[in-house]
């Protein structure tokens, strides 16, 4: 089996899946941070600076930048055939038509070993 663009598809999953974790983050963190505090200051007798309340906007800024980043670094991403950028969401490279996931230049999934 010819390995040759392996590499690099696992280098782009490995983005995008950084890009889904950093994008669930985003929604999901500032709402679970809310929900802790509210539990604390809930059961707690005194009561948490409201410095605190502060924290949710600012930790959903951070992992929509770091979201942000990983989108941009999956927009931008090149070609293991032609260095050109590959696009987002296409199937196959719009400059050398390399398919999506092709282990070599036969065009075979690299993760399947089919055509």
């Amino acid at each position: 089996m010819n390995d040759k663009y392996a590499p690099r598809w696992a280098e782009y999953r490995r983005i995008s899946r950084y890009a889904a974790i950093a994008f669930t983050g985003f929604i999901a963190i500032p709402f679970l941070i809310v929900a802790v505090f509210a539990l604390l200051l809930r059961f707690s007798l005194a009561q948490l600076p409201t410095d605190i309340s502060d924290l949710a906007p600012i930790v959903g800024a951070a992992f929509m930048l770091v979201a942000m980043a990983f989108v941009w670094r999956l927009y931008t991403w090149t070609c293991p055939r032609c260095g050109e950028r590959f696009g987002w969401r296409h199937e196959e490279c719009q400059h050398c038509s390399l398919p999506k996931w092709a282990n070599g230049d036969d065009g075979t999934d690299w993760r399947t070993g089919r055509i």
